[in-house]
Order: C-alpha cells, then sequence, then structure tokens
C-alpha cells in the first residue's frame, strides 16, 4: 500500500493499541498511568484525517472523560463529555453515547447534583438495554444503585444492585458481580443490617482480590 495510507493504518494501530493499555491501568486502578496513555492515544488522533479520525476521536474522549471522573476532576470530566457529544450527534443510541451520560452522571452526583445525575444515568442505561449490552447494562445499574442510596433510598438502591447481581452471575461476569455486592453491601449498612453488609463486602472483595480490581 502507499506509503501515506500505510501511516495512517499506523496511527489507528497506535491509537488503538494505546487506548487498551490505558483501560488495563484503569481496571489496575492506576489512574495517573491510565491518563498518561489515553492522552497520548488523544496526540496520535489529532494527526489522522478522514473518517476515521472522528470515530477515534470519540472513543478516545469517552475514555478521557470517565478517567477524569475516575481522578476525581468533575469539572474536565464534564466539559470532554460535552466535546464528545458535540461529535456524537443527536440520535443518542451509540455506546458512545452511553458512556458520556454516565459519566456526566457519576461526575454529577460527586458535585451533589443526584437529579441531574439520576437523569443521565438513566439515559445511559436506556441506550445499553437496547443494545443489549450486557456488562455496561450492569454497570449501569449498580451506578444508578449508588445514587439512590446518596438520595437516602436504600431500597430502590438494593433493588437496582441485586438486579445487577442477578444478570452478572447469569452471564459469569466477576467484576460485575463483585461491583453489585459492593453495591447490596452499602444498602444493608445504611438500613442497619450489619451482618448482612458484611458477608456481602467480604464476598466482593474476594472476587475483586481475584480479579486484581484495586479500585474496588
Amino acid at each position: 500500500i502507499e506509503q501515506e495510507q500505510a501511516c495512517v493504518e499506523l496511527d489507528l494501530c497506535r491509537v488503538r493499541a494505546l487506548r487498551k493499555q490505558g483501560k488495563i491501568e484503569e481496571l489496575r486502578g492506576d489512574y495517573p498511568a491510565a491518563l498518561r496513555l489515553v492522552r497520548e492515544a488523544s496526540e496520535v488522533v489529532a494527526r489522522l484525517s478522514g473518517g476515521n479520525r472522528d470515530q477515534e476521536q470519540v472513543r478516545v474522549l469517552s475514555q478521557l472523560s470517565w478517567l477524569y471522573v475516575c481522578s476525581g476532576d468533575y469539572d474536565r470530566a464534564m466539559k470532554i463529555s460535552g466535546e464528545g457529544l458535540s461529535l456524537t450527534g443527536d440520535e443518542e443510541k451509540t455506546a458512545e453515547h452511553a458512556l458520556f451520560f454516565c459519566s456526566i452522571g457519576s461526575a454529577s452526583l460527586c458535585r451533589g447534583d443526584i437529579e441531574q445525575s439520576l437523569e443521565f444515568h438513566r439515559r445511559s442505561l436506556e441506550i445499553r438495554e437496547d443494545l443489549e449490552d450486557v456488562p455496561a447494562v450492569i454497570n449501569s445499574l449498580n451506578a444508578l444503585s449508588e445514587v439512590h442510596l446518596v438520595a437516602g433510598k436504600p431500597v430502590e438502591a438494593l433493588s437496582l444492585a441485586a438486579q445487577g447481581l442477578e444478570m452478572a452471575t447469569e452471564l459469569g461476569d466477576q467484576p460485575g458481580r463483585a461491583l453489585s455486592l459492593h453495591r447490596e453491601a452499602a444498602a444493608y449498612l445504611l438500613c442497619g443490617d450489619l451482618e448482612g453488609a458484611r458477608e456481602r463486602v467480604e464476598a466482593s472483595l474476594e472476587i475483586s482480590q481475584q480479579q486484581r480490581m484495586k479500585f474496588l
């Protein structure tokens, strides 16, 4: 193939590899390392041209927005989510839409805006259900569970976490099970059921250690 095209293909491969490495570091809980990798991917994306650029840029921005949520920089997460949504169109049906909405929902919760958090997590959940992306649906259910818990609604929080746990168990999604058990434990704790909370958080801990989920 022509040299110019070869350079484009190489840059695309580099972007995707950097994003995947960034995801691995995110799962390990090393957010500074993940940010370095995804920022480098963003720099490579800037060199791309044509239709590939927008698609890859959206993916990089969605990953960056979530990493800034994880790192506690909620203002930057909101700003990048807005930039990403401006590139994704208005149909609100892609996995990237769901990721941006999830980032906005989590950032809103950390900033104390519970209603906005509920709105965006529900929108994210709806897209993921339409896409039949079960692991992502489990994440959304757990995110909504957390919002309801902060809102002082442990019964609703427990119901959502239980849905997530059932789906994760059926799928064999161990990280999803660990997160759902963690959410259930928090709900039980708020209700004063210390033994129930302890059982679930210990089960969550065992799985998260096996899966090396340092963030959990």
